[in-house]
């Protein structure tokens, strides 16, 4: 009898015996939903659950054999990544860990591509124990997409089995959610972080886990980035003084990327999250507790009313830019409420609404 030991899944002991559990004692579900904040091992994890069912080693997934090296690599037949279509020429080399290139944020996994699976999952694997169909960022299937994989489930020969890597449960329709077996991860722990970035100071690292809320993917994207400290110190200024000069830099580098405009509205909501707790005199529990000095100018400005209603609004850009994909305007939208004369933002600025 094989055992199975699911080693890459670092910092989330309870997912990991979960899932081991259930290999242990074939009780695999047809369909699975990994949610939780992104970079914290959630594809990772769905590529090792892949292995594990299709490795031939006997601990398993043992790294080495055929399946092994293949499935990471997205070169294995049965086992599929499926991106929102725009994505899917950009996706090469090593799966493992990371987004492709070319990712988009507001790009949609469409109702055609969940069809042409219809007619694969239909036939047994070419050589695999199970198919494995990973959904990348589930929460990009259209709901038009999440219908036509409820009929596509039911198709579905006992040997496929899907998974779904999606940040928030919600995102997914409740007819989809209720048939998956949801299995949570959450941020790692500072120990797990020690050992995955050995090269820091403890006051770097505190720094870095602090900013990348427990995400190793997004801590290894901050180091990697070097527009990622620029944006943020932008975006902190921005807060505390309320400059027109300020807020144009800010929506010209939401402008310039798409994924930009994503880690901006990130940096949003990190800085309204620490306003709130300075209003509530927890300094000790800040995200970024190296930007105090504006932290401090932004909160004699802004009240918990105020906060809470650009929180509101931040989750609201965020769905919309996800839908429409016009960062100029929403981008707009969100700065004008932070601005010391809000007139500011649109004058010379013809923005005109993308959403009907």
């Amino acid at each position: 009898m094989p055992s199975y030991r699911l080693h890459r899944i670092l910092g989330n002991p309870q997912a990991r015996h979960f899932l081991e559990r259930s290999l242990e004692g074939d009780r695999i579900a047809p369909v699975y939903l990994f949610h939780g904040p992104p970079g914290v091992g959630r594809l990772t994890a769905a590529i090792a659950f892949a292995q594990a069912l299709n490795c031939e080693g006997e601990v398993r997934p043992c790294g080495r054999c055929r399946a092994c090296r293949r499935i990471p690599r997205g070169l294995h037949p049965d086992v599929r990544f499926l991106f929102p279509e725009k994505v899917m020429a950009g996706v090469k080399g090593e799966l493992e860990g990371r987004r492709p290139d070319n990712w988009d944020p507001t790009a949609p996994i469409t109702i055609a591509q969940v069809r042409d699976l219809s007619l694969e999952v239909a036939k047994p694997p070419f050589e695999a124990r199970k198919r494995v169909i990973i959904f990348v960022e589930g929460d990009q299937l259209t709901p038009e997409a999440q219908n036509a994989l409820l009929k596509t489930l039911e198709e579905a020969l006992d040997h496929t089995v899907f998974i779904l890597v999606a940040t928030s449960p919600e995102a997914v329709l409740p007819t989809v959610r209720s048939r998956a077996r949801s299995v949570p991860f959450f941020p790692l722990p500072l120990k797990v972080f020690r050992e995955l970035f050995p090269g820091l100071s403890e006051e770097e690292l505190s720094v870095l886990y602090r900013v990348a809320e427990g995400s190793p993917g997004r801590a290894q994207k901050i180091l990697e980035d070097a527009a990622f400290a620029e944006n943020r110190r932008i975006v902190a200024r921005f807060f505390a003084r309320g400059e027109l000069q300020d807020g144009l830099v800010v929506l010209s580098r939401m402008e310039e990327n798409r994924a930009y405009a994503q880690q901006i509205l990130d940096f949003f909501r990190g800085m309204v999250r620490d306003l709130l707790v300075l209003h509530l005199g927890a300094p000790q529990i800040l995200i970024n507790r190296d930007l105090l000095g504006e932290l401090e100018e932004a909160k004699n400005r802004l009240s918990i009313s105020d906060l809470e209603e650009l929180l509101d609004l931040t989750e609201e850009v965020e769905l919309a830019l996800r839908r429409y994909g016009n960062p100029t305007f929403l981008g707009g939208v969100l700065l004008r409420p932070l601005l010391r004369n809000p007139r500011d933002i649109f004058e010379g600025l013809p923005f005109e609404s993308p959403i009907p």
